[in-house]
């Protein structure tokens, strides 16, 4: 017996058949990403190499940062140049442009058919770009079947962005019938290739029992591998497993420092919950002047439930009233709803 037969043997004896095909199901489905996105890895590392970009630029960029980088010292002539003779790269570099009207007028439509003559070929950004696309209205009609279709074999060659949004389409069901374990099942794959939104909800979901048995203590490993990734969100969710005892021990100051590091990042939650650990003395020394000030920041940088938050704390802890400000009709057109500001001047 080989070695996978004696790992399916052994999961079979002490977990049951149903959870060892599972099991074994993730396995080969990680296995056979990781072999895929290693593969188009080196071959898509050449091909930067000709225009001055980095894998990294290639994976974490938006498309604006992208095509600006490759610009810097590439005329525009010499990529679609690259493009008309088949360069991978190259046909998404020129998607890019006319996606952002980049050295070239913009033109949507064009951008899809450079991005799509690339998808073809197999890249996984130009995949990712067109499922972009198909989720914005961009050069197509809206199809959440296609943008989800486009995302998953995005993923499926080593996109990691495309891994991220083929974990959430699952979930939110979007293209697709909504399923959390499928959900979950992309997050971790996504989280393993690095990226920290994809920690972030892999540790919601272990926080919550989405998708996954509930376990607080693998909740906050992934908060702090995507905290080590510099995402705020899972350094307020850390600040507040430890102001809670929940996977770690209870520890205030602990959850003070947590709570900074979030809201200097730019969590309006985290401001929201450092100004009261401020206010009420917990964790840290009482300061009145800098809780105001911190849940003053919050109304300012967000006006959702965070900012409804700190308006109601100002009222309440230091008598400062906040003037809901006119919604502003853009905003109101694209969410479908008021997005209120406030007034917080004395």
């Amino acid at each position: 017996m080989n070695a996978f037969g004696v790992i399916g043997w052994m999961m079979h004896k002490f977990f049951g058949g149903v959870l060892c095909k599972l099991l074994i199901a993730i396995f080969v489905c990680s296995s056979m990403l990781l072999s895929a996105a290693r593969a188009q890895t080196t071959e898509t590392r050449v091909a930067l190499d000709r225009w001055g970009l980095s894998y990294e630029d290639w994976q974490k960029l938006d498309g604006g940062a992208l095509i600006a980088k490759a610009m810097r010292n590439n005329r525009f002539s010499r990529i679609i140049h690259a493009a008309r003779d088949d360069d991978a790269v190259a046909m998404v570099l020129v998607g890019l442009a006319y996606n952002e009207g980049f050295g070239i007028s913009k033109d949507h439509v064009k951008a899809i058919s450079w991005f799509r003559r690339s998808a073809q070929g197999g890249n996984a950004r130009a995949m990712h770009s067109l499922a972009r696309a198909y989720q914005n209205g961009r050069g197509v009609p809206i199809s959440p079947f296609d943008a989800t279709t486009w995302y998953k074999s995005a993923a499926e060659a080593g996109n990691e962005d495309s891994m991220f949004w083929s974990g959430l389409n699952y979930w939110a069901g979007l293209g697709v019938v909504a399923n959390e374990v499928e959900a979950a099942k992309w997050f971790r794959i996504s989280a393993e290739h690095g990226n920290a939104l994809g920690m972030l909800y892999l540790g919601d979901f272990y926080e919550l029992g989405i998708g996954v048995e509930k376990n607080e203590n693998e909740a906050v490993r992934w908060f702090l591998a995507a905290a080590e990734a510099r995402n705020a969100g899972a350094m307020y969710r850390l600040g507040k497993m430890s102001d809670e005892g929940r996977g770690v021990a209870k520890n205030e100051a602990e959850a003070a420092s947590w709570y900074l590091r979030a809201a200097l990042g730019g969590s309006s939650d985290g401001m929201v919950a450092y100004g009261l650990m401020l206010a009420t003395g917990r964790g840290v020394e009482k300061n009145d002047l800098e809780a105001e000030n911190w849940l003053r920041k919050a109304v300012a940088y967000n006006s959702g439930p965070s900012a409804e938050e700190a308006v109601s704390k100002l009222r309440d802890l230091y008598g400062v009233y906040c003037r809901p400000l006119p919604p502003t009709v853009l905003i109101t057109a694209i969410v479908g709803r008021p997005e209120l500001n406030y007034d917080c001047s004395r």
